[in-house]
């Protein structure tokens, strides 16, 4: 992990001990560790995860489009709409049980994010560009 990612997570920690995180260092948090989570087992890992706050999904999209990863930002936003009740990260049995009757649609729009995703092979690199670039206010 690069020096610029690590000090987001240190600052991370200490939001707990009633400090800050400031919006660049929550959206690098935020891909980071959803990237993680799917490099170790895919969406459906993902999707089989909860979050602290139940974040939504929508949360994500905005994450990764806002460090540089549109596309992967608009697939991931099409293949949530994809689950067929609203709010799907307040539901975790409701999206196994949908995610477990593997409908097609949903699970080749799955598959071909997942390639999306394991196609980055320096993600870091996207983080730190992001993190350098000054926040307009």
């Amino acid at each position: 992990m690069s020096s610029s990612i690590a000090t987001c997570f240190e600052a991370l920690d200490k939001v707990q001990e009633g400090g800050n995180l400031d919006q660049s260092c929550r959206k690098v948090v935020m891909v980071y560790s959803a990237w993680g989570i799917i490099e170790n087992g895919g969406l459906q890992y993902f999707f089989e995860s909860n979050f602290p706050g139940d974040p939504s999904y929508d949360v994500f999209v905005q994450a990764f489009s806002s460090v540089g990863f549109t596309e992967i930002a608009l697939r991931f936003s099409k293949l949530v709409s994809l689950f067929p009740f609203d709010d799907p990260h307040k539901f975790p049995q409701k999206r196994q049980d949908f995610i477990d009757s593997r409908p097609s649609s949903f699970i080749t729009s799955m598959e071909e994010l997942d390639d999306l995703f394991f196609a980055h092979e320096n993600i870091e690199q996207t983080l730190n560009s992001f993190l350098q670039v000054p926040v307009k206010s």
